[in-house]
Parts: C-alpha cells; structure tokens; sequence
C-alpha cells in the first residue's frame, strides 16, 4: 500500500482478484472430482453399472466445473416448467396423474427448495441437475416396471382365455 492510497481502495482492489482466485479454486474443485468420477467408472470391475450410478455426479460436477451463467440460467429456468407441470397434474384426474405426475412434480420442486439457501448459483444448478437425473432415472424405472407388469398381466390374460377356448 502506498502512502497515498487509503486501506478502504487496496481491500477494494484486492477483491476482484479474490473473486477471481475463489472462482479458479471452485472450477478446479469441480473438475477433480468429475475427473476423479470419470476414473472410477472406467476403472471399477462394475463398468456400466458404475457408469449408470455415477452419470447424475458426473453431470452435476460438470455444470459446476464450467461454472457459465448461461447454463446455470437454464437450469434455474426449469423451474417454471416443473411449475407449470406441477398445475397441470393437479388439475388431471386418474391414477396417472395422482400417483405418478403429482408426487414426480413434487419431488422435483422440493429439490428446488432444498437447494434454494445454496449461495453459489453455479453449484446450486450442479447439484440440482444431479438431483433432478437421479429423480428422473427412477421415474422411468417406475414406469418401464409399471408397463412390464401390465404387458404379463394382458399377456397371462390371453393365455388363459386362449386355454379356456381350447377346452
């Protein structure tokens, strides 16, 4: 510090670079970990098994490894389709929308408040797009499982009408 610079102008100078440095620290944090993710997939016994469960952190680690506002905005921005979703399965009537879209919307929007209180906006959207993969694979395994049972049911259903037609 100079003898003609006040201590309030060298804390505010000093602070872009602490930002930026913060910043840096954060990208490097987020790639590790993604790099230390991509690692343990391909290099596990498990292989795609690995890589089913890992996918989600990878992804997240990602979006906060980049650290753009653009992405993070439109990670933010899916909150209002979870919304607008979360309307329109209230308004339906039928097990579809009672036991599938209302507690998927529901979930999803929790998400969203859980992670309202994270600072970062960055990591906020790379946790939330890990959440909302993980959430989303488990939708769709409810329903393949869901359909799998209706398709044996229909298909046990003709067995027996088409033995009961035989004799």
């Amino acid at each position: 510090m100079s003898p003609t610079e006040s201590p309030k102008e060298t804390s505010q100078a000093e602070r872009p670079d602490e930002a930026e440095r913060k910043e840096w620290i954060l990208r490097g944090a987020a790639g590790l970990a993604t790099v230390l993710l991509l690692w343990f997939t391909f290099g596990s016994q498990a292989g795609g098994a690995a890589l089913l469960f890992l996918a989600p952190l990878i992804a997240g680690c990602l979006v906060t490894a980049l650290r753009l506002p653009t992405v993070s905005g439109a990670v933010a921005s899916i909150e209002n389709w979870l919304r607008a979703g979360s309307a329109k399965a209230a308004a339906r009537q039928g097990k579809f929308a009672r036991f599938f879209q209302r507690p998927f919307f529901g979930a999803c929007l929790a998400i969203w408040r859980w992670t309202a209180p994270i600072p970062d906006a960055h990591l906020r959207a790379g946790v939330r797009v890990t959440a909302l993969i993980l959430i989303s694979g488990i939708a769709i395994m409810l329903l393949m499982t869901a359909v799998y049972i209706i398709i044996a049911i229909v298909v046990l259903a003709l067995v027996v009408l088409l033995i009961g037609w035989a004799l």
